[in-house]
């Protein structure tokens, strides 16, 4: 683990989870990769996006929050009523390239947020820190997922509009909260949508999104500031659930002790190539 000092902090910024710091914009390009980082100060939380350095479409970008949120984000080139794609040369490209055709997000949350986010490019891996602890390797040259650790995360090669984000995301410890797949924005924004919450051991739990989400400036905020809250919501839940896998959630991983990564909540360096080592 990287210990944050004056010499580095020259070179990186603190990131750090469940209460982090003002974490200016940051941007770092290397290879195919383009990492940054972005404070969001009404809602106290802080970003990391790993994507393509080439923005064309279509492309895919991962972006993590230090309160659990990973967003992943999908570009698509502009097609009209019939999916033909429509070139920039058409007069009819500005009406399909809009935001609401031309995007679309796949969210998932990760519980328990125990560890401070981070990233480190050295020898042709980006590596990401998520806000559970789990890691993730990117390759730099191609923008490739090499490896994941603390997770599964399953990546579909072929950007579209049909395949749900073209990412699945599952956890052996902890929970996975999936929000689903919408064009144009976040799903979280829907509280009509229903939401599944599955366990390490598989067990499947549909929530209504409304009962997760409150919303402010067309924000969706989550209800439930820390774990121990979201236990308490879930707990609840199990006891009035009919279905059966509901139930039996294992809400283990939300239980204290919960030890988080880093000296004292101090939170991994962002640094370019060479400046941290490994942990």
């Amino acid at each position: 683990m990287a210990i944050i000092t004056p010499s580095l902090l020259a070179v990186g910024t603190l990131l750090a989870a469940p209460a982090p710091p003002p974490c200016p914009k940051q941007v770092v390009e290397k290879g195919a990769l383009r990492l940054t980082t972005h404070w969001h100060a009404r809602l106290a939380k802080c970003s990391l996006s790993v994507g393509p350095r080439d923005l064309v479409a279509p492309s895919r970008s991962l972006t993590v929050a230090s309160d659990g949120r990973v967003m992943v984000f999908n570009t698509f080139r502009p097609v009209d009523e019939t999916g033909a794609e429509v070139p920039p040369e058409d007069p009819r490209h500005g009406d399909f390239n809009t935001l609401t055709q031309v995007t679309g997000a796949r969210v998932f949350w990760l519980f328990p947020r125990v560890g401070p986010l981070g990233a480190r490019v050295k020898d042709g891996v980006a590596r990401i820190w998520l806000a559970n602890g789990a890691e993730l390797d990117f390759g730099v040259e191609d923008g490739a997922l090499r490896a994941a650790r603390g997770v599964e995360l399953a990546l579909d090669p072929t950007v579209r509009r049909d395949n749900g984000g073209g990412a699945t995301l599952r956890a052996a410890d902890g929970l996975v909260l999936d929000l689903g797949f919408r064009l144009g924005n976040d799903p979280a924004l829907e509280p009509h949508r229903q939401a599944t919450l599955t366990d390490g051991k598989g067990r499947r739990c549909t929530l209504p999104v409304a009962a997760l989400f409150r919303y402010a400036d067309d924000e969706p905020i989550f209800r439930f500031a820390d774990d121990a809250a979201f236990a308490t919501f879930l707990k609840g839940v199990k006891r009035r659930a009919p279905d059966a896998a509901c139930r039996a959630l294992d809400l283990s991983s939300l239980e204290p002790p919960v030890v988080a990564k880093g000296a004292d909540g101090v939170g991994e360096a962002w640094t370019p190539e060479g400046a941290v080592a490994p942990r």
